[in-house]
């Protein structure tokens, strides 16, 4: 037996668990500061469709770390069957979400944030859509987004929402 090759397995699966767990935190990154802007009632909020089901599909992820992790503790690189089981609950529970996701993120573009803000800036179907409490902000948005871009936005929601400016 080459003992070279347990060894082998295991860097590569720990490589593998890197590269998930860094996507992970990408994503949760990406994902939180729109959503938070929504929960927080922002004055200008960003919110891309992708950012709901994203945030939905991380415990699935987590998960699958958890799994490499115990693959990689475990003798023979072979883990514990409820752990298969779990697995299968966790990549049923990402489809679901996923699903789930897409349909909250449709239906709330449509109803809450048109009803509570005003449309102020989006690009297309597949980005991301600025909304403002009121036409004010919208035309004080606009005017931020040509003089500095997302600096100049985030800068501009900060203060009109009264939090002190980022280091």
């Amino acid at each position: 037996m080459d003992l070279r090759t347990p060894v082998k397995s295991r860097a590569v699966i720990l490589l593998g668990m890197a590269f998930i767990s860094y996507g992970l935190y990408d994503a949760y990154e990406i994902a939180i500061d729109d959503i938070m802007g929504i929960v927080k009632s922002r004055s200008i909020v960003y919110l891309n469709w992708r950012s709901i089901p994203i945030f939905l599909v991380l415990p699935t992820g987590i998960y699958y770390v958890f799994f490499y992790l115990c693959a990689v503790c475990s003798r023979g690189l072979m883990p514990y069957r409820f752990i298969y089981r779990g697995l299968i609950i966790a990549l049923l529970y990402g489809c679901i979400a996923l699903a789930f996701g897409t349909v909250l993120s449709i239906v709330l573009n449509i109803y809450p944030l048109s009803t509570d803000y005003t449309y102020c800036q989006g690009s297309g179907a597949f980005s991301g859509i600025y909304y403002a409490k009121n036409k004010s902000i919208c035309e004080q948005m606009k005017i931020a987004w040509e003089n500095g871009g997302v600096k100049a936005v985030n800068e501009l929601n900060d203060k009109l929402d009264s939090i002190p400016t980022h280091q």
